[in-house]
């Protein structure tokens, strides 16, 4: 929606070009921030989804949280690079970007979050234990 596509769109961007640029992502984390600000404003719970690959983006919403008094958490999901391959291969078409060239470039881009605080790091390769999660 922030750039005119609509979902049933399938269109490739590059990477680094089109809505992937540096200026775009920019774009696309200011609005989630915008929007997160309004929910919490109406007193509801914010779930912002994304990679995050840019440590600015973090400070970002931790920023916001101060700001608006709430708690948060950063769920960090992982799996092995052959997970991850296995899963783009057998995905459906949809307007998900992701391929292979897309994996490789974000796991170039990867960095740890352990000087991050209040992150819950999930394994996706194994049983998630809710319960547990949910009590966090």
């Amino acid at each position: 929606r922030l750039f005119s596509m609509k979902s049933e769109q399938l269109e490739k961007s590059e990477i680094c070009s089109g809505i992937y640029t540096h200026s775009a992502t920019d774009m696309t984390y200011n609005k989630l921030a915008e929007l997160a600000m309004k929910v919490l404003d109406a007193r509801y719970t914010v779930i912002v989804d994304a990679t995050f690959m840019n440590s600015s983006y973090i400070k970002l919403f931790k920023a916001i949280a101060e700001r608006k008094h709430v708690a948060y958490v950063i769920l960090e999901f992982f799996a092995s690079e052959d997970t991850l391959k296995k899963r783009i291969v057998n995905r459906k078409k949809d307007v998900s970007d992701a391929d292979l060239d897309v994996l490789q470039h974000q796991i170039g881009q990867w960095h740890s979050l352990k000087h991050e605080d209040n992150v819950i790091k999930i394994n996706t390769e194994a049983e998630i234990d809710l319960k547990n999660l949910v009590l966090l």
